[in-house]
């Protein structure tokens, strides 16, 4: 695994943002991906059709048994070229043995039904663990993600909903003049082969990306868990760091190369004499003298002497007297410190209490009318200290020195040159950069589109809570959704973004 070889960008993703990724893989990879699954999964459905009509209700349900049988050839030639090595489909057929053999029972038996069987598929087939290492490897991985139980479970309905929307589809354009007689017999045998081929072109249809997104589920776990990112980014380090080495060798060597060659036609260095002994000894000396190797100074301290034995038997009685006095000064203060607290303590006691109420009682009072006047000033909620916030939302930059000075003409222009959703994406990310370093509005760097949409609700305005709804609304649609908005609605979007956002410098 050569991670210089990866065909994405390695950093930390959210699990939606994963299984978004691997479609666009499977997108991209698509003709590749639907051959294999045909290839290995049309022969059951075709044999099928040999059999009696009876049993065909059992096969529609073998066929969908067995695609943890089908599934494993994509997920191989996926690991492959994710690195950059594009299989043929020829050679991933002629490894099928060690492709699918580590995952075969397990995923047609007790892992049938788990629901992250996209996520561990991996574990079996691409790093070949098994027992009790496969278990514990798979606590490692599967905790803090539920992206993969979410996946399956979409990906389930999507093909249920494909499956007998093909069948309907059939169904509605066969006259009502073939649904009586010979022609409605043929039509009732033939329903159920109807029923497979829907299931086994739904199957098909879906079955690449469940495959891609529960692998990049995979890569996004590793690369969170291995630093992948910062491994990737130390050896390019290390390369530029051994580049500007090998050009640094080269300049020395050329330097070297240029001393060898000029100097003979250089004038030699003459070395300077060497001083006489009595000259040297002056100069050390001289050198030594300076503050910096050390001088003398003088201090004058008071220190305590020894007292005369005559002074000792002279003061002794007024020592005793002075001694006994102050024995008897901190005696009365404990005294009277004693009796203070005795009678004064429960009583500031109360009076704590007493103030420590008050002060909670005026607290909680100015929050009420605090919270009260934001209530009456709707738009006055939300600021903050202008300019402070996060500088990317959304993977965007969202400061103002990122935008262009007039929003709305560069997002015409955008329009003009047949780019809606790069002009969509400006007035979104304008949206943001006026919210946060424009009023101060505090959008946490983890808020999801719709958290954004309810911050603005509760603190600005109704112009501008209404639209940045639709604004978010379209760009949903737009980055996620991959619908191209048309030239009339954005140009409905960036009249009422220049009545509600543009008249306010950020």
């Amino acid at each position: 695994m050569d991670l210089d070889r990866i065909a994405i960008a390695l950093r930390p993703r959210s699990p939606w943002e994963a299984m978004d990724l691997g479609f666009a893989l499977a997108r991209r990879s698509f003709r590749t991906l639907w051959l294999l699954w045909l290839v290995t999964a049309l022969p059951v459905p075709v044999a099928l059709l040999f059999l009696p009509g009876w049993f065909m209700p059992w096969g529609l349900l073998l066929t969908w048994w067995l695609k943890p049988l089908y599934e494993p050839f994509l997920l191989y030639w996926l690991s492959r070229s994710l690195f950059g090595e594009t299989l043929p489909v020829s050679v991933v057929l002629r490894r099928w043995r060690r492709i699918a053999g580590t995952w075969l029972l397990p995923g047609l038996t007790w892992r049938r039904f788990h629901p992250d069987r996209s996520f561990l598929m991996p574990v079996f087939l691409l790093e070949g663990l098994t027992g009790a290492a496969g278990k514990k490897r798979i606590q490692v991985l599967g905790k803090g993600q539920g992206g993969a139980m979410w996946l399956t479970g979409l990906c389930f309905a999507v093909e249920m909903v494909l499956a007998l929307s093909g069948f309907v589809l059939v169904q509605v354009f066969i006259p009502n003049e073939l649904r009586w007689g010979a022609a409605a017999d043929f039509l009732q045998r033939t329903g159920s082969i109807q029923v497979l081929a829907a299931a086994v072109l739904a199957m098909s249809l879906v079955g690449p990306l469940y495959v891609a997104a529960g692998f990049m589920l995979y890569i996004s776990r590793r690369v969170d868990l291995e630093g992948w990112d910062i491994e990737l980014g130390f050896r390019r380090m290390a390369r530029r760091l051994a580049e500007r080495r090998r050009r640094n060798l080269e300049r020395i060597a050329a330097l070297v190369l240029l001393a060898c060659l000029c100097g003979p036609w250089c004038s030699p260095l003459r070395a300077a004499p060497l001083p006489e002994p009595e000259q040297a000894r002056v100069l050390v000396q001289e050198i030594l003298a300076d503050k910096t190797f050390g001088h003398r100074e003088t201090r004058y301290t008071w220190q305590r002497i020894a007292k005369e034995p005559g002074n000792d038997t002279a003061m002794g009685w007024l020592g005793t007297l002075l001694s006994m006095l102050g024995r008897a000064t901190r005696s009365v203060y404990q005294a009277l410190g004693a009796l203070l607290r005795l009678w004064i303590g429960p009583l500031a006691v109360f009076c704590k209490m007493a103030l420590l109420l008050a002060a909670g009682a005026l607290l909680a009072w100015g929050l009420a009318r605090y919270q009260g006047l934001r209530r009456r000033l709707p738009m006055g909620r939300g600021r903050g200290k202008k300019g402070a916030g996060p500088k990317v939302l959304f993977g965007m930059a969202v400061t103002p020195e990122s935008l262009p000075g007039d929003i709305a003409a560069a997002c015409r222009r955008l329009l003009d040159q047949d780019r809606p959703r790069q002009a969509l994406a400006l007035l979104y990310r304008a949206s943001l950069s006026r919210l946060v370093h424009g009023h101060g509005l505090d959008i946490p760097a983890s808020a999801t589109e719709a958290e954004c949409v309810r911050l603005v609700q509760r603190h600005r305005g109704r112009d501008q809570s209404d639209c940045f709804r639709l604004l978010t609304r379209v760009w949903l649609q737009t980055a996620y959704g991959h619908e191209r908005p048309s030239r009339r609605e954005l140009e409905q979007l960036i009249a009422a973004w220049s009545a509600g956002f543009a008249g306010e410098g950020a």
